[in-house]
């Protein structure tokens, strides 16, 4: 009980000396909340291909707390932000880097195509994919990381951190691609899986970079940008060329 009452003490302390962090987080909850509720009235179908019978404004609420909670423990363990105030640099060096990725996936897709019913149909897929992308930020890439960062910590408490971030890095970034791989299903070439597998793991990766050297809004931003073109943009426009 006294360990519990420290660190809901040592919690308190980071809410009123990082309330800019806090607040930025909220602020982005509550816009992809607001996404959320939109995509459901459109498509509630839409989520339950990703979260089943959870509903996913509830999700996005456990997310909250445990994101919130996870940034605190890091930001009081190292040098991590939601947003580094005043520094764009993050956000333009993620949306930068999704142009290599959205390029390759592209060619892929217009030689070997993907599922004609892949994408969520627009105009919904303008709301359901930031929430998604959310979700899966938080799910996939700030709470692994931060377990493992705050595990190894306690077990190399004296070793130097450059290692264990590599580790955190490359234990995050397996988890999305694997379950990806997992619930993709037979495709007509069987190099497909492969490509996924591994197109993912390096957008996971950068992923986690951008989250390291900026913070969470650039990983989150990355997403953003190439969900507008994978999903979005090129999602509406690949039905008339593809499968016409």
């Amino acid at each position: 009980m006294d360990r519990l009452s420290t660190f809901a003490s040592k919690i308190w302390i980071m809410a009123t000396g990082e309330y800019y962090q806090y607040t930025v987080f909220t602020i982005i909850t509550l816009v992809v909340t607001l996404s959320a509720i939109k995509a459901v009235s459109g498509q509630a179908s839409a989520f339950q291909r990703y979260l089943g019978g959870i509903h996913p404004l509830i999700m996005i609420f456990i997310l909250y707390i445990a994101g919130m909670v996870m940034i605190s423990v890091l930001m009081r363990d190292g040098e991590f932000a939601v947003f580094r105030k005043g520094d764009y640099k993050g956000i333009l060096t993620a949306a930068a880097l999704t142009i290599p990725f959205a390029i390759v996936v592209t060619i892929v897709d217009m030689n070997w195509p993907f599922p004609k019913d892949m994408n969520v149909p627009y105009p919904h897929s303008i709301f359901f994919y930031p929430a998604i992308g959310y979700i899966v930020d938080i799910l996939f890439h700030l709470l692994p990381f931060g377990l493992l960062y705050i595990l190894l910590g306690k077990i190399f408490p004296s070793t130097d951190g450059g290692w264990i971030i590599w580790v955190c890095i490359l234990g995050a970034a397996i988890f999305e691609p694997a379950l990806q791989v997992v619930y993709a299903g037979s495709s007509d070439s069987p190099g497909i899986p492969v490509f996924v597998a591994v197109h993912l793991l390096l957008i996971n990766i950068v992923q986690l970079i951008l989250f390291v050297k900026f913070d969470f809004l650039s990983m989150y931003s990355f997403r953003l940008v190439y969900y507008l073109w994978w999903h979005i943009i090129w999602g509406y426009m690949r039905l008339g060329i593809l499968f016409q």
